[in-house]
This record gives structure tokens, C-alpha cells and sequence, in this order.
């Protein structure tokens, strides 16, 4: 068997030719078994900032049951004045709500895994960018069944052709090998093009009509101020 294949669970060459070639092994999957572990990343603790409603978000909670769902058409058809402007209320509201709500379920998250670290029984443990204890850890929740849970998933490495291109630069792999698994990147360049335009206008502008593709309209909900 080959040692260096081995580490992908392949056994031999032949094996791995008729895998690459059947698609049952892909680069992903390589680069997962030999490329670098995850690494924790250390930083100081963040903190919740303090909890406060502001007196629109507490007139948002207030309002919510009386604007939401007002409107539902049944059809597909034109809206009323009052129900256009029932909807605008609606959707402010939630804005609102949502808001707050998205904020402080951070700060939820911040305080119990806090939590969890200061419970961590062992020093140097690893952490994430956050600054918390990369130890999966669980806190059941009284009077329920259910529990707060801090999951670990591991980091999964990627190739990465910058680093590719530096073993490259730096001669540490052959230069025709780095082209073989390598593709050359063309892009439009519109300077170039402009150049071209002005020396042969018929030509390019052909060119420029069947190389180009249509746009697809694309329809977007948002809430402005009139104009």
C-alpha cells in the first residue's frame, strides 16, 4: 500500500484513478484528510451590553397585535389606500421588533456561553475569535425539557491557490506542475475593449451584441420615504 494514499483511505493508485475518474473523491475531500487542523483563535471576552427597550420598540410590542396580519388577500388583486397603508404599518413594526429582537438574542447567546466558560474546569483550553472556550458544554433550563448546548464543529480546511501560487513564486514546486493544476483566468477588460471599439467599431460592436446576455428583471420590497 501507499503510505501517502493511505492517509485518504485509498490503497492504491489504480483506486484512486477510478475514483477521480467515477467523481467518488473530490479535491474537498482530500484537502479535509491532509490539509491543516483547525485553529483556535485567542481574544478577550465580549460582554452584553446592558438590556433597554427604547420607547419605539416598546410602542412597536404595543402596536404589534393590533397591525399584524390586518391585511391577507384571499385573490390576487389591487390593493386599497387603507390596506397599502395598514401594511406599511405592519412591516414597520416588525422592522422594529425584529430589530431588538435580533439584538438581544446576541446578548442571550454572549451570556450563557460566558457561562459555560467560567465553568470551563481546565486552563489554555482553546477559544474562537469571541474569546469562548471551544469545549462543547449543555445547561438544562428548570421546569422544562429543554437545555441550552454549545456545539463544536471543527474547521474544515480548503486549498488555497494563493498559497498554491506561493509555493509557485517561491520555487517550491515545479512551475509546470503549478500550471497543470492550475486554469488561466480570463477576464473582460473594459479598457481594452474601449481601445478595440475605437479602432474598429463594426466589428466590436458586433462583438460586444453576441457576447452579450440579457438582464433578468428582478423585483425588490422596500419602504422609502415619498417622493
Amino acid at each position: 500500500m501507499n503510505t501517502n494514499l493511505e492517509v485518504i483511505g485509498i490503497k492504491s493508485q489504480d483506486e484512486l484513478d477510478r475514483k477521480i475518474r467515477a467523481g467518488t473523491i473530490k479535491l474537498a475531500d482530500v484537502v479535509a484528510k491532509v490539509g491543516p487542523p483547525s485553529e483556535a483563535i485567542e481574544k478577550p471576552v465580549k460582554l452584553p451590553v446592558p438590556a433597554a427597550i427604547t420607547s419605539a420598540q416598546t410602542s412597536a410590542l404595543e402596536k404589534l397585535s393590533k397591525v399584524f396580519g390586518k391585511v391577507v388577500p384571499k385573490t390576487k388583486r389591487v390593493l386599497t389606500r387603507p390596506e397599502i397603508k395598514d401594511l406599511y404599518e405592519e412591516r414597520v413594526t416588525l422592522d422594529s421588533i425584529e430589530k431588538m429582537a435580533k439584538k438581544r438574542k446576541e446578548d442571550i447567546r454572549i451570556s450563557v456561553v460566558n457561562h459555560f466558560d467560567t465553568n470551563a474546569l481546565a486552563e489554555d483550553l482553546p477559544t474562537d475569535k469571541e474569546g469562548h472556550v471551544l469545549v462543547a458544554n449543555t445547561v438544562a433550563v428548570d421546569d422544562t425539557d429543554q437545555a441550552f448546548s454549545w456545539e463544536i464543529r471543527e474547521g474544515v480546511p480548503s486549498f488555497s491557490p494563493s498559497l498554491l501560487k506561493d509555493l509557485d513564486e517561491k520555487k517550491e514546486i515545479d512551475h509546470d506542475l503549478y500550471l497543470r493544476l492550475t486554469d488561466q483566468v480570463r477576464v473582460v477588460n473594459e479598457q481594452k475593449v474601449m481601445i478595440e471599439l475605437a479602432k474598429d467599431p463594426d466589428t466590436i460592436l458586433d462583438l460586444i451584441r453576441k457576447a452579450s446576455e440579457a438582464g433578468t428583471p428582478v423585483g425588490s420590497l422596500y419602504v422609502r420615504n415619498q417622493k
